[in-house]
Formats: structure tokens, C-alpha cells, sequence
């Protein structure tokens, strides 16, 4: 007696994809709940939990945490992309590793 529709998210699109129409928004429309796996969080509280979550004070740079081979690759690739791999390196390397994740797609035109 009841219907679910299960819709897998997209994380990045070009701005001009107009994904909410058709079939799409029939079933949205259609639908009583929406059950998100996460909240998107407004963007000073995203940042902020970043800066307290993905930042080491202690221990050495991220680069020194890498063979030289992988240092002078993840530096090449950082430099290809416009990223200042200087700024990363009190990160953890999620944050550099989602960065560049979504460098090719921000490269292309897509945006979050």
C-alpha cells in the first residue's frame, strides 16, 4: 500500500541541469516524506566544522607525510589544478582528498 521512490544524489551538475522536472518532480511532488542522508548545513557552520575537524596542529606537514615519490605527485597534481598545496598541509588528508575528487568536475564546469 505504499510507494517509495529511491533517488541516489548527484553532488555535482553544470549549473545549467535543470534535474527537478518530469518524472523527477512527479515523485517528488507525489511524496508525503523526504529522508536525506545528510543535512546540507548552511555553508559558515560547514566550514566551521572543517576547521575543527579537519585541521592537525600536532605532527608533521601533510606533504612529510608522504613518500618522496607520492609528495612530488600529489604537489604536481595539486599545481595542476590551481591548488596551492602549501594551504593543505596543516590539513588531514581528507580534505585534500575530497578537493581533488571534485577538481576535474570543477574544472568542467560543474558546481556543487
Amino acid at each position: 500500500d505504499t510507494t517509495i521512490y529511491l533517488f541516489g544524489t548527484v553532488h555535482v551538475l553544470r549549473p545549467e541541469i535543470q534535474w527537478l522536472n518530469g518524472g523527477i518532480k512527479a515523485a517528488f511532488d507525489r511524496s508525503e516524506e523526504l529522508v536525506v542522508e545528510v543535512v546540507d548545513p548552511p555553508k559558515d557552520v560547514m566550514a566551521n566544522a572543517i576547521m575543527r575537524l579537519g585541521i592537525t596542529s600536532e605532527g608533521p606537514a601533510l606533504s612529510d607525510k608522504l613518500s618522496p615519490e607520492a609528495r612530488a605527485k600529489y604537489q604536481q597534481v595539486m599545481t595542476e589544478y590551481g591548488l596551492p598545496w602549501q594551504t593543505f598541509e596543516r590539513f588531514d588528508p581528507w580534505i585534500p582528498a575530497i578537493t581533488l575528487a571534485v577538481a576535474p568536475f570543477t574544472r568542467l564546469g560543474y558546481s556543487g
